[in-house]
């Protein structure tokens, strides 16, 4: 294993170091050394024991040793047995009931509904690990680029959906979620600061790896039943408030600094979006969320509550709506300049939360 590793390291240094010495690229490097195989003629056979799916993967063009056998020793010590002749050829997946997402993947690898690519196999912290990268051709439904879908980012509902052409909403999320995890996440950080005396309390709040794992789920969550309504509905747009000017010191609280990572929600449904072929349009956040949805009239007077929101003008006797509701189909009306300059009130008016810190990031 290690001579391959050697050969494939010195390999790409050949190709790569006239081009390093020219300026034109760096030598490549690498935080593990792996072993790389060609997708043709890999095999992979499913394994079914005690109820338990798993697989046996042959990979291409390395012999019968090319592998240690300490190395195919300790990998193999699991209920699943494998011939002799086959052991220095064979990598069997040890997939645990966590592990369905990966299983579904495998799986469809071997029925041949997605396509392998060359992969790799590395030593990792339990054992080997098999890198099986994969292409499949995406189903892309129906969807109407003139039907958009705006998004709403709130503290009370985190996500919530609208259209411009109809009713239909989603609220995605509860804030009590977020509220928990704040309160666990702070709980081990008074922990930690107890046992790490004094000097770490004078240390400037950073998320953990922990928090910053939470976040990265949470919002792989939320994305995903975006892009579920988006292809429920026929949207071909999405529209989102461009927050990229509101800096983390300008959310002042701990509970809006867990929530609100408005760049990784967007990283997140971006790639989701371009598989299935939707548009994402960033817009001026200016007014949205004071603007009534039905007539237009602005105003800070018409957001009643955190949640309830009454127009002024064409509001009278009607059943007050949700709040994030009003924004985000407002976020999809946006049209022409509203995209660039956001909704322009008629008289001047005090600006609402969420305007407030954003004019206060456009003039820093």
């Amino acid at each position: 294993m290690a001579t391959l590793e050697r050969n494939f390291a010195v390999k790409t240094y050949r190709n790569t170091n006239k081009d390093a010495w020219a300026g034109r690229k760096s030598l490549p490097t690498y935080r593990s050394l792996f072993v790389p195989f060609r997708h043709t003629g890999t095999k992979i056979a499913v394994v079914e024991r005690n109820g338990t799916k798993q697989f046996c993967i042959d990979p291409q063009g390395f012999g019968a040793s090319w592998l240690s056998d300490e190395l195919i020793a300790e990998v193999h010590d699991g209920p699943i047995a494998i011939e002799k002749q086959r052991r220095k050829l064979t990598l069997v997946s040890c997939f645990s009931w966590r592990d369905q997402g990966a299983v579904e993947i495998v799986q469809r690898i071997v029925n041949g509904e997605y396509k392998l690519s060359d992969g790799q196999i590395q030593m990792g912290k339990k054992g080997l690990v098999a890198l099986l990268p994969y292409s499949f051709d995406a189903i892309q439904p129906e969807l109407d680029p003139a039907r958009v879908c705006g998004i709403d980012l709130g503290a009370v509902i985190p996500a919530v959906c609208a259209v411009n052409f109809g009713p239909q909403r989603a609220y995605l999320g509860e804030g009590k979620d977020v509220w928990a995890a704040r309160s666990r996440f702070r709980a081990e950080r008074r922990r930690l600061q107890s046992r790490a005396g004094l000097y770490s309390k004078t240390k400037n709040w950073r998320r953990s790896e922990k928090e910053d794992n939470w976040i990265q789920t949470y919002y792989h969550a939320l994305t995903r039943k975006v892009i579920k309504f988006c292809v429920q509905h026929g949207c071909g747009t999405i529209h989102m408030e461009d927050l990229s000017s509101l800096r983390q010191r300008d959310v002042e609280s701990e509970f809006r600094r867990l929530l609100w990572v408005p760049s990784k929600f967007f990283e997140l449904l971006s790639y989701k979006a371009k598989e299935m072929g939707i548009g994402i349009v960033k817009i001026n956040p200016r007014n949205t969320s004071k603007r009534c949805s039905e007539c237009g009239h602005i105003s800070k007077g018409n957001r009643k509550s955190q949640e309830k929101f009454v127009c002024e003008k064409c509001g009278e006797g009607k059943r007050p709506v949700n709040a994030d509701y009003n924004a985000a189909r407002n976020i999809a009306l946006a049209t022409g300049d509203v995209l660039l300059h956001g909704y322009i009130e008629s008289e001047p008016d005090a600006l609402g939360e969420m305007d407030q810190l954003w004019e206060g990031a456009q003039e820093a």
